[in-house]
């Protein structure tokens, strides 16, 4: 998919403006931050859509709290009826190992036969598992003794952020059952 998406970008079948960041209580000493990201891509299954990334300091220090959200709201553009609302977290991890593995697929030496990766949080987890693709020996270093204890330590890096929230944190009381 990020390779097809890449065809279409260079396609000029994607429009992408400037992201939008909005920080708190200022953009240059933020405490927490939102950043809306829009994009239209057309082609066969047009759709338009926004990103929306947060970070909070405050989250951070909280027990089971994520310091990154991320939400992707889908919509048809020729009725702009919404398709889909998503947590965007994993997304955003597969996105981001993906596209490297797009890159690291044209721009490797064509003998290269092990690939070797510095931590093993979400994003560095969804990339060795997309380089597993490839016929390559992957290797994942992670410096302390356990994986994503590091900035993924609050990401809990699954689909539905409710799944395992710790009873009384606030993202407890912010999910949704279901």
């Amino acid at each position: 998919v990020a390779e097809f998406t890449f065809r279409l970008l260079g396609e000029g079948q994607i429009r992408q403006p400037n992201k939008i960041f909005l920080g708190v209580p200022n953009d240059e000493n933020w405490e927490s931050y939102g950043m809306s990201m829009p994009a239209y891509i057309g082609g066969e299954h047009p759709v338009i859509g926004f990103k929306w990334a947060a970070e909070s300091v405050y989250n951070a220090t909280q027990p089971g709290m994520p310091y990154g959200l991320d939400m992707v709201l889908l919509s048809d553009p020729k009725t702009m009826y919404p398709k889909a609302i998503m947590d965007g977290t994993i997304i955003t991890a597969m996105r981001t190992a993906a596209a490297a593995g797009v890159a690291a697929k044209y721009t490797a030496r064509k003998n290269s036969r092990v690939a070797a990766l510095i931590g093993a949080g979400v994003i560095g987890g969804m990339l060795a598992r997309e380089l597993s693709r490839y016929k390559l020996n992957v290797c994942l270093l992670e410096k302390e003794n356990d994986v994503a204890t590091g900035a993924s330590r609050a990401n809990s890096g699954i689909i539905h952020g409710g799944y395992d929230p710790i009873p009384g944190t606030m993202k407890a009381k912010m999910n949704t059952a279901g």
